[in-house]
């Protein structure tokens, strides 16, 4: 049981950071995507 809290203490931060960052890329990329097809 030690360990798996151990290891959730390591992957949350990891998990909560990769999510969050890939929305903000995806949303960026998003962005000028749309840019890209309204100048096209």
């Amino acid at each position: 049981m030690g360990v798996g809290a151990k290891m959730f203490t390591v992957a949350g931060p990891v998990l909560v950071y990769g999510i969050s960052s890939s929305i903000l890329v995806g949303l960026i990329y998003l962005i000028f995507n749309t840019q890209a097809i309204t100048l096209v």
